[in-house]
């Protein structure tokens, strides 16, 4: 029995020796296998940062100049390109410790980037214009006025080469304008004008005095002096004082002038009040004058026929003035957050990867820098990156937003760029570098002097000493020293954007005594609260709510001694900005949602 039970506990002991032998080379297995697995995952995400990296230095490369990056020296990534129509296909293979991770993506041939052709109007309306101000253009060459509505101008306009308008035009004050041309009628007061062309009526009074001028309706004539006269419609001649050159028309003709008139051809009728003026006239109807003024001479010709070609209507490009089209280019793109936070989203800036931050303090308790995260007090809670905007001091702050979206900007400077924001925005005292672009509203306010990117160029936006290394790569070359110009730095203000199909905003309000260096875009209404000075083009779109444009103080147009970086005729079509390629090169487009990870 002894022996018996000495065999059963010694082979209950070899039992559990064995399991626990099992157990132990179980736990070690694993323990190896998770090993295994955490040094596989390193080597992973090693690989694929490698490999995410190549991409995107070759997708820069590709949208900025088209050429296509080789692979690194010691490779850490490799990258292939495969043609695919008008498509590229880009692979990228991070290489990590004997493991790679492979990533694709899709670009789009552009081509070679074109801008879009240059205004021709120094400004262009559309909606009635009312001037009882004064609009003065400086150095325009062939300035042009145009307004898609009714002009009235009872203020001065000075410089101006061309005004044409869709509505009628009426001027009351004493202007020189070159060509005046209207849809409707034109009503001229005072002024001196060399080509008047009315699709409607023309009448003058006063002291109007025109070199040439044509309609296809009626013209009452009632100014010192008009050179030409050419008028489908009847002419009517009711100052006693006028004197007419040439006339002809496909109407009658009446005059109470006792001035000379050099030549008549009427196909109608002729009547001629009082004793009348000097007048060689051929008419196809009956005459009517003071026979014993031997001055008047008068063939009759029935049937008579006076060729006139009639006039055309004046057309307008209309524009379209759309903010939601600026954002890929923004260097600078503002948001606010349910919570009240300021989002900011940097692109194409040095020092800086693209991406989204925060506006909060850094370190030092300082406002206005940029950081990934920051706690409920607005105090960044990881390392800051780069500064945002001065405001009076280092403790003050320079942007505030409201719950309804109104940004107010108020201190001493902005980091350069082109800069967007999500909603109002009322820009306050300061210097800006800065090309302003606002899905609302845009209304400027106290000292607030305004320069748009194109205009400063280089020493403002690429070597600034307020924002040392923090700079648009896509406009600054700070190895060659040289600045890229593209469409868009050339807008100092632009408002206004579609939401759902509906115009939200648009309205530019031009604080007192503002000076504008770029163009003034306003997608609805633009007007102006004092003496305004803006050295570049306009253009107001009246694409939102209805109103008419009331300029009641000064406006100049000041284009002399532009710099060279500032092409006031191009602001862009809103896609995003390219660094001019290699001649014969292309450039592309990432195609969206065509990133494949881990590929392979």
């Amino acid at each position: 029995m002894k022996t018996q039970r000495g065999a059963a506990t010694l082979l209950l002991v070899m039992s559990l020796l064995a399991l626990i032998s099992l157990v132990l080379l179980y736990t070690s297995r694993h323990v190896l296998i998770e090993h295994f697995n955490a040094q596989a995952q390193h080597k992973y995400h090693q690989a694929l940062g490698y490999a995410e990296e190549g991409m995107r230095i070759a997708g820069k490369a590709l949208e900025t100049d088209g050429s296509r990056p080789a692979s690194t020296t010691p490779q850490h990534y490799t990258l292939s390109y495969q043609e695919e129509g008008e498509q590229l296909r880009v692979t990228s293979h991070g290489h990590f410790d004997g493991y790679s991770v492979a990533v694709q993506q899709r670009f789009a041939l552009v081509g070679d980037p074109t801008p879009p052709p240059p205004s021709e109007s120094v400004l262009q309306i559309h909606n009635d214009l009312n001037l009882s101000g004064a609009i003065n253009i400086i150095g325009g060459k062939d300035a042009k006025l145009k307004v898609d509505g009714d002009v009235t101008l009872n203020g001065s306009v000075k410089g101006i080469d061309t005004l044409l308008a869709t509505g009628n035009i009426t001027i009351g004050g004493n202007q020189t304008v070159n060509v005046l041309g209207a849809n409707g009628n034109i009503t001229l007061r005072n002024g001196h004008y060399q080509r008047v062309s009315a699709m409607g009526n023309l009448q003058t009074r006063d002291s109007a005095t025109i070199v040439r001028a044509q309609t296809n309706g009626t013209a009452n004539i009632g100014s010192t002096r008009v050179d030409t006269l050419i008028a489908i419609g009847n002419v009517a001649v009711t100052n006693g004082g006028s004197s007419l050159g040439e006339v002809e028309t496909q109407g009658s003709f009446s005059s109470r002038t006792s001035r000379p008139i050099s030549s008549l051809k009427a196909e109608h009728n002729l009547e001629i009040e009082g004793w009348g003026g000097q007048l060689n006239a051929t008419i196809g109807g009956e005459a009517s004058y003071n026979r014993n003024n031997k001055d008047i001479k008068v063939r009759i010709e029935p049937g008579l026929q006076v060729p006139i070609t009639p006039l055309t209507p004046i057309t307008l490009q209309k524009h379209k003035v759309d903010a939601n089209d600026y954002q890929q280019q923004a260097h600078y793109l503002f948001r606010r957050l349910s919570d009240g936070k300021i989002q900011v989203q940097v692109r194409a800036i040095h020092g800086i990867d693209d991406g989204l931050y925060l506006l909060g303090r850094n370190q030092n308790n300082h406002e206005n820098y940029l950081c990934q995260k920051t706690d409920s007090n607005g105090r960044c809670t990881t390392p800051s990156v780069g500064r945002l905007c001065r405001g009076y001091s280092d403790y003050n702050t320079c942007l505030t937003v409201s719950q309804t979206g109104v940004w107010t900007l108020a201190g001493n400077s902005l980091a350069p760029g082109l800069v967007w924001f999500d909603g109002d925005l009322q820009a306050g005292n300061g210097r800006y570098y800065n090309s302003f672009i606002a899905s609302g509203n845009i209304k400027t306010m106290d000292n607030h002097q305004v320069y748009a990117v194109n205009y400063i160029a280089y020493p403002g936006v690429c070597s600034n000493n307020d924002y040392p290394g923090q700079y648009p790569t896509d406009y600054c070359n700070t190895q060659s020293q040289q600045f890229n110009s593209h469409a868009s730095g050339n807008i100092a203000y632009l408002a206004g954007s579609y939401q759902d199909s509906q115009y939200k905003g648009g309205d530019i309000m031009l604080g007192s005594s503002s000076t504008v260096h770029g163009n003034v875009i306003a997608g609805n209404t633009l007007n102006s609260g004092g003496r305004t000075v803006i050295k570049g083009y306009v253009t107001v779109a009246n694409q939102g709510a209805s109103g008419d444009n009331n300029w009641g103080a000064s406006t100049t147009i000041d284009l002399t001694n532009l710099p060279d970086s500032f092409k006031p005729g191009d602001s862009g079509s809103g896609q995003p900005p390219l660094t001019p390629p290699v001649a014969g090169e292309k450039v592309y487009r990432v195609v969206q949602g065509s990133w494949i990870d881990h590929a392979e």
